[in-house]
């Protein structure tokens, strides 16, 4: 079975909403972005692909063209459409729309587009290959390698890797001077089995290692985070919120009962829990449910709220600029997940299978869904082009700690941003204390210093309440000084850096770059 197609003409309107969406966004932001915003697209795509394209409703792109395909598929067959990019070396600046390709693929117990890519992965290793200290092919050969897989994905490459490791398809070769890798022995007895013996075994490997992920990087206890728990989540339909309830019952977390208190009233411990979902989250759609969704198809998720491309690549550019890790970003966990057709036939258990909440009614044809999303997508653009019109004037502020002149940041903030708002963020910013009782030394047209607390400051000094940054008298070269207490220790300097109207496009306030020494205190060490 041929499990590459050509993309059908009118599917190309609904695909077009995010190319037009995610394109026009990237194009906007800066030059250091554009690149990394233009690699990560395809995994952008595929969360896409899974999202409402109406708030609350199951029409995702995924659940409108897998009823158009309805007559095609068989009883063990998954439709997706896949997005690639172009190589950095063959891009021009004139290039729009073509820098981007979509195919679609074909994913079922007789051909797999998966199945494929680890052969090549095989194939590429044979006789061997150098790789780096963590198992993974060095940058040129990923750059290579990653044309030859039906999603050019550096994440999809890497979960590809440690998915082979994992099962024994790679083993490390004796050298001097490199680490290098070459195929097992096994590997041609593993690619002579069914397509439908090898999904069923990698699915267990992809639970191993989805565990393994959890238990290192979260540094969970033996038996908390194992590959029998996520296994079973392929057996039927789930709700995330339950994924969530179960994960923590073995811990000993009710957090059902936590998620019922109100904010002000949660203890220092429960406050911790809280803090965690977010982690939790991120790891779960990373290691499980992106893989089994974007890469197997074993599940359908949907999220039921649309794709905002202007806050999502804003905060992927932000991410960028500030040299983070941008999973924390893109790895969201969805609302729900269905089992596909080929997840069924290879997991599901009928006696707890449920109701698929994403079953689509067959009266109304693929055009009339196509339709009412355009016309969804096209009352939010022209919501956002009237937020638009309204273009800020912004402030370059570079911020530097007093103690050590090698701790700051630059950062973006429109003039009407509240002056309390700002001097509390930069505080948190620099992990100083909470600012709650801040003093902020401006000033005046004269040199002079003009001094400010905080709001409910019990100081006979002048407040910030109600005061925006273009009520104060700031110039280019004007420095102001913050200090989070009464005390005046350690404080942060506020250089005016620059003054000028803001890009409509760009979501401010933001950073846009920052000291290497903050860069490395903030690295996440590919926690995630």
């Amino acid at each position: 079975m041929k499990t590459v197609r050509p993309v059908k003409p009118k599917h190309a309107p609904l695909l077009g909403l995010f190319l037009n969406g995610y394109e026009n966004m990237r194009q906007k932001m800066d030059a250091p972005c554009r690149r990394p915003l233009l690699d990560i697209a395809p995994l952008a795509f595929g969360k896409w692909y899974y999202t409402a394209l109406a708030n609350e409703t199951i029409l995702s792109p995924a659940n409108i063209l897998d009823l158009d395909f309805r007559d095609e598929a068989g009883d063990t067959t998954e439709y997706a459409y896949v997005m690639k990019t172009k190589p950095a070396e063959e891009q021009t600046d004139e290039e729009f729309v073509s820098e981007y390709s979509f195919s679609l693929m074909c994913y079922s117990t007789e051909a797999h587009p998966l199945v494929e890519d680890l052969q090549t992965l095989i194939d590429f290793c044979t006789p061997d290959r150098a790789t780096d200290g963590n198992g993974l092919l060095l940058e040129e050969d990923q750059k290579l390698l990653q044309e030859k897989l039906s999603t050019n994905s550096a994440f999809y490459l890497e979960y590809l890797t440690r998915l082979a490791w994992l099962h024994g398809l790679l083993v490390s070769m004796p050298s001097i001077h490199t680490r290098r890798v070459r195929p097992a022995s096994a590997c041609e007895s593993f690619f002579a089995q069914s397509t439908a013996d090898i999904l069923f075994q990698l699915a267990e490997t992809a639970c191993m290692l989805t565990a393994e992920r959890f238990s290192y990087t979260m540094e969970l206890e033996d038996g908390i985070a194992t590959s029998d728990f996520f296994y079973l989540l392929l057996r039927n339909h789930q709700e995330i919120d339950k994924i969530f309830i179960d994960f923590y019952k073995r811990v000993d977390v009710d957090i059902e009962r936590i998620w019922q208190i109100s904010p002000e009233k949660l203890t220092a411990e429960e406050k911790s829990i809280v803090s965690s979902f977010l982690f939790t989250g991120i790891m779960l759609d990373k290691w499980f449910l992106t893989p089994m969704s974007v890469f197997f198809r074993f599940i359908r998720p949907i999220a039921f709220t649309p794709m905002r491309f202007y806050s999502l690549v804003n905060n992927l550019a932000a991410l960028v600029l500030m040299q983070h890790n941008l999973g924390a970003e893109l790895f969201t966990p969805p609302t729900y997940y269905s089992l596909t057709k080929i997840g069924k036939a290879l997991f599901a258990d009928p006696e707890k299978e449920g109701i698929d909440r994403q079953k689509m009614p067959t009266t109304l044809p693929y055009e009339q869904l196509v339709a009412a999303v355009q016309q969804e997508n096209d009352l939010r653009i022209q919501e956002r082009m009237f937020l638009m019109e309204i273009v800020p004037d912004v402030l370059s502020i570079k911020v530097t700690q007093m103690k050590d002149t090698e701790l700051w940041k630059i950062l973006e903030v429109g003039q009407d941003m509240d002056v309390n708002v700002l001097c509390k963020d930069l505080c948190a910013a620099f992990c100083m204390e909470e600012g709650a009782d801040y003093l902020l030394s401006v000033p005046d047209q004269n040199g002079f210093p003009m001094e400010f607390s905080a709001r409910g400051s019990k100081r006979s000094l002048n407040k910030a309440n109600g005061k925006d940054l273009q009520d104060l008298p700031l110039q280019i070269g004007s420095r102001l000084l913050l200090f989070p207490t009464q005390g005046k220790g350690n404080g942060l300097i506020l250089e005016i850096i620059d003054k000028g109207k803001g890009n409509p496009y760009i979501l401010y306030p933001r950073i846009t770059n920052q000291s290497e020494k903050i860069v490395e205190m903030e690295k996440i060490d590919e926690m995630f």
